[in-house]
């Protein structure tokens, strides 16, 4: 019975991304020569939530995280075909004269007034002077905007709205989680084994891969700081471990686009950065565009990051975090509906 509904599944996911496959792409001007590019996403039914653990397998990490239940995303959207950029986030510095949270010390966390969580000398631990311009590793204007906060993004969000004249926002769980998947029902969008092999030698680009294949995600040699950004001072141990001989190339944060798209044609839906969601953390029931709790003290983060394990880079896991929080492993995509 479980195959046949999978086949059916797999079946119905491919009409509907063959019936996306035609739509177009758009782009929004930030002004000053940088853009933002945006991929449909079409509506339809999924799969929302973890299908092939266990609850023992996944508690320690997804205290909210439910099995797998019917959702029905009843409006396309667009959906950034990137995570916001290095580029893209300096464009709205620049233009608002913004401070983020870790550069202003307007609203403290964990100990820190201004700065935030990274790496210090291989350990996870606060810097004083850590920001969006300064995460503790190199970056270029192609990598992922990171030690933002969820108040950061939402900043940006109003910003590029007054900009483009849409309305820019953070995607919802369901909307994110939707469109991360690709209407796929497996582990992950690529399959079921985080080490899953590619069906091709070379990306879309043309350009050859690491050896990570499909994510920017924690390689064998972090095993010591692995999901550390989740648990900060807490003792962690990681019931999926860091495959053996795992490397993607990249230390920290990859240039957008480094690695394989999903089905839906978006680039680091898993790994390189987290990314705020719209959603405050709550059980998030079954039905017609699910939201997250009325409200709560805790907002919701997808995808997982540059030093996350297998357990945590499900495309089903949510992590929930304070909305002043920031660490060298947060960033953010940005979603537009369909119709103004």
């Amino acid at each position: 019975m479980k195959t046949i509904r999978h086949l059916f599944l797999t079946l119905a996911a491919v009409v509907r991304l063959l019936a996306a496959a035609d739509e177009e792409e758009i782009t929004l001007d930030l002004g000053g020569g940088v853009r933002l590019e945006l991929v449909r996403i079409p509506e339809g039914d999924f799969q929302m939530g973890e299908t092939e653990v266990t609850r023992n397998l996944i508690g320690l990490f997804a205290p909210h995280e439910l099995r797998a239940r019917q959702v029905a995303v009843t409006k396309a959207f667009y959906l950034g075909k990137y995570e916001i950029t290095v580029e893209q986030f300096r464009r709205f510095i620049d233009a608002s004269g913004y401070q983020t949270d870790a550069e202003s010390g307007k609203r403290p966390w964990k100990n820190l007034t201004t700065g935030a969580y990274t790496v210090v000398d291989g350990k996870w631990t606060k810097k004083a002077d850590a920001s969006w311009k300064n995460p503790g590793f190199p970056q270029e204007a192609n990598h992922p905007v990171t030690c933002i906060s969820w108040n950061d993004a939402m900043e940006f969000c109003r910003w590029a709205s007054r900009q483009t004249k849409r309305n820019v926002r953070l995607p919802t769980e369901a909307e994110l989680e939707d469109a991360a998947r690709a209407w796929t029902v497996t582990r992950y969008y690529w399959g079921n084994k985080a080490t899953s092999a590619p069906l091709l030698s070379q990306n879309p680009s043309g350009e050859r891969l690491g050896l990570g294949f499909w994510a920017n995600v924690a390689d064998t040699d972090m095993a010591s700081i692995g999901d550390e950004d989740l648990f900060l001072d807490k003792a962690l141990v990681m019931k999926t471990p860091i495959p053996a001989k795992r490397s993607d190339g990249h230390r920290y944060t990859a240039p957008v686009g480094s690695f394989y798209p999903n089905p839906f044609g978006l680039y680091d839906v898993i790994g390189n950065v987290w990314e705020y969601t719209l959603d405050w953390a709550g059980e998030n029931p079954s039905g017609r565009d699910p939201r997250g709790a009325d409200s709560a003290k805790l907002r919701t983060m997808r995808g997982g990051s540059w030093i996350s394990t297998p357990d945590v880079f499900r495309p089903s896991y949510r992590a929930e975090i304070e909305m002043q929080g920031r660490t060298s492993t947060r960033g953010m995509r940005v979603l537009i509906d369909e119709r103004p």
